[in-house]
């Protein structure tokens, strides 16, 4: 199969995927919030905010370090498979003998109990790590999408049985359970590789010299990305902690569908042709062209619908959350606009991308310091948003640089999107004012979103930006991979 159509066909694969599981995990994240509450979700946060930095930790950088290399034998895989599995024993171990320490640190003691269950997750996540490597090597997001819905179903099912029984934080941990290991024997049954007892030092070394900087980079991400998460727990309470590592967590969902399933599939691309760096500039520029147009309008609609959709779904209780959604999604709408990791990484330049985010990541600490202890929640979210811009300016100069074309090139490619969005946001909130503006929750909601949409797709149809013909183009050229909606889809842009 050509590169293009295998790009093609994952992307598919792996947003379909990732799209079905996160409207399920969205669902299911609304009807247990309204089961548990703010402070119960804020006291899971303390162990969600371990156990994904530790499976990071786990994963040191060598699940990349399988995808990048262009000559991987069985040897080193099991080399890596072993050392894994190593990493997974110490970090399980050194979690369960900390538990109290941590919790007395993020000053929220109810979590102490659950950190000691961890270390199973833990163990898990480590005998699978390679499994999954090895599959987006090969680019099979097929396998990897039907994991992640298997999870999310399986795992809410025993998680809302879970809630209605204990009505505590138990509940979101048996969730996490479940779908870590649902997805682990889906990968080891696809896979079919199984490690042997080789463990060959000489390679290994090689790889953990592009790995480990690429491992430290995920951990200055990770704690500056939750630096927030441990301030607010630590200058306020569980309920503050809860409100906002839920409001992040439904922000995150749209930026994970696009953004990082976009990176996932253009890092395997491009490290299969990443010695040439026009045909990856001229991959990247129709990537960044339409996911611009196809990704901002998400953190748009939640800015305009958080208000409605807060108090339609939620409940009084969780009204402080509005401000959160509306201020995170304003924080991560240039986000879409550049993809530093899969330019950077499958070039093999993990050292040059770990100096990337050192600079962009010194001032989203100062702006969460700073907003957190001078303003608040409010005040946080501002600093989030002004930090937001410094890093896009930041990755976008790099990647221009390293593409070797004009940092303005890239940002004309974003610019369209921002204008339609912009116009499309304002028709929107003024209709809403004129006629809506005392309706039921959920009939404002949906007219804030059929208004929005309508004015939005006239704009794109009627001015035809590059993203949308580009869009257009693969929808039709791919029509046969859409199901019973690709020949709807082919009489309709064809």
């Amino acid at each position: 199969m050509a590169l293009k159509d295998k790009t093609i066909s994952g992307l598919l694969w792996s947003v379909s995927g990732t799209g079905v599981s996160q409207l399920l995990t969205v669902a299911l994240t609304f009807y247990l919030a309204r089961l548990l509450g703010p402070e119960v979700f804020g006291t899971f946060a303390v162990i969600t905010l371990v156990a994904r930095y530790a499976n990071r930790a786990i994963d040191a950088g060598l699940g990349i370090a399988i995808i990048q290399r262009k000559d991987l034998d069985d040897g080193l895989i099991s080399s890596i498979f072993w050392l894994n599995t190593a990493m997974a024993f110490c970090l399980a171990v050194l979690v369960f003998f900390t538990a109290d320490a941590i919790a007395g640190f993020m000053e929220i003691p109810a979590s102490a109990r659950l950190l000691r269950w961890l270390p199973l997750i833990l163990l898990v996540n480590g005998i699978t790590i390679t499994q999954r490597a090895l599959l987006r090597r090969r680019m099979d997001f097929r396998t990897t999408g039907i994991a992640e819905v298997s999870a999310v179903v399986l795992g809410g099912i025993v998680a809302i049985v879970a809630a209605l029984h204990f009505e505590d934080e138990r509940a979101l941990f048996a969730r996490l359970l479940v779908a870590t290991s649902v997805m682990s024997m889906i990968y080891w049954v696809s896979t079919r590789w199984r490690p042997n007892f080789q463990f060959k030092t000489a390679g290994l070394k090689e790889t953990l010299a592009f790995s480990l900087p690429f491992l430290g980079e995920r951990t200055l991400v990770y704690w500056a990305i939750r630096l927030d998460r441990i301030l607010i727990a630590k200058r306020l309470d569980e309920n503050a902690l809860g409100l906002f590592d839920t409001g992040f967590k439904q922000i995150s969902m749209p930026l994970d569908l696009i953004h990082y399933q976009l990176s996932q599939v253009m890092f395997a691309a491009f490290s299969s042709i990443q010695e040439e760096t026009a045909r990856i500039e001229a991959m990247y520029s129709k990537v960044l062209s339409a996911a611009t147009l196809f990704g901002i309008p998400v953190m748009v609609l939640i800015t305009l619908g958080a208000p409605e959709l807060v108090r339609w779904l939620l409940g009084p209780e969780w009204e402080g959350m509005i401000i959160i959604l509306q201020g995170l999604a304003l924080a991560f709408v240039l986000d879409f606009g550049v993809y530093v990791a899969p330019v950077l990484l499958s070039r093999g330049k993990s050292k040059l991308q770990l100096k990337v985010k050192i600079y962009a990541l010194s001032f989203r600490v100062l702006a969460i310091i700073g907003g957190l202890y001078l303003g608040g929640i409010n005040g946080l979210l501002i600093g989030l948003i002004l930090a937001s811009g410094i890093r896009y300016l930041i990755y976008a100069n790099f990647v221009a640089w390293e593409l070797e074309v004009a940092f303005w090139k890239h940002f004309r490619l974003m610019l369209p999107a921002l204008l339609i969005n912009a116009l499309a946001l304002g028709g929107a909130v003024g209709a809403t004012i004129l006629f809506a503006s005392s309706w039921p929750h959920f009939a404002t909601l949906i007219f804030k979103g059929l208004v929005f949409a309508g004015i939005y797709l006239l704009l794109m149809i009627s001015l035809r930006p590059r993203g949308w013909m580009v869009g257009r183009q693969l929808a039709v050229e791919y029509h046969y991979k859409l199901g019973p909606l690709g020949p709807l889809v082919k009489r309709w842009l064809g």
